[in-house]
């Protein structure tokens, strides 16, 4: 069987120097569409901190799908999907200061015996 991981391009940095980066999620899916739901997540998610630029201050109104407020953490946070449909957050490492998304890509994780990288 297939499994899925998110894999997240992005810029990070300091005041001193940047750098592009790629992490994978820690979550891995065998449901594929629970994957494709929380990829939607990630880009309403982006789209919202972009447009707000703010992760600290509770927002008024409507939040777009798959983002939502934390009342213990005080800031906005990400929505993923389990395989099983349930919602969790996620405290997303690509957004901040010095963070610029380029990509965040479905990727089929295939059976370990099946490659050999020395």
């Amino acid at each position: 069987m297939n499994t899925y991981k998110i894999k997240i391009r992005y810029k990070t940095g300091d005041s001193f120097h940047n750098e592009d980066a790629e992490m994978f999620l820690e979550y891995e899916w065998t449901n594929l569409d629970s994957a494709k739901k929380s990829l939607k997540h990630i880009k309403n998610h982006y789209e919202f901190y972009q447009d707000n630029s703010n992760i600290w201050e509770k927002p008024k109104g409507k939040l777009p799908d798959g983002v939502s407020w934390n009342n213990e953490y005080r800031l906005i946070m990400l929505d993923l999907v389990d395989d099983n449909g349930k919602i969790y957050n996620y405290s997303s490492f690509w957004t901040g200061y010095f963070e610029t998304l380029y990509s965040a890509i479905i990727e089929t994780v295939r059976d370990p015996d099946m490659k050999y990288v020395p």
